[in-house]
């Protein structure tokens, strides 16, 4: 899914940005794999960056999992699927 509308200053275009929450498990795993592979990556905070109804309206979905991974425009989806994504 291409989220058109998704467009954060400063950012390089194809940059990876992973929406998260406090205290994720799963936030923190996807961090640790982009950092492994030597990629760089925005982490934006739930309640801090970004609230659930924006992140709702870029995934067109209410059931929402943590976390959720864009490169540049393009949704990757979740942690299992950014790992699928690099492999």
């Amino acid at each position: 899914m291409i989220v058109p509308s998704l467009s954060l200053d400063g950012m390089i275009s194809d940059m990876y940005k992973i929406f998260g929450k406090e205290n994720c498990g799963y936030c923190k795993r996807a961090k640790d794999l982009l950092s492994s592979e030597g990629l760089e990556y925005k982490y934006l905070e739930k309640d801090v960056d970004y609230d659930k109804e924006t992140l709702v309206d870029m995934v067109s979905t209410d059931n929402i999992t943590y976390p959720q991974v864009f490169k540049g425009n393009q949704l990757i989806g979740g942690y299992d699927d950014l790992l699928e994504h690099l492999i």
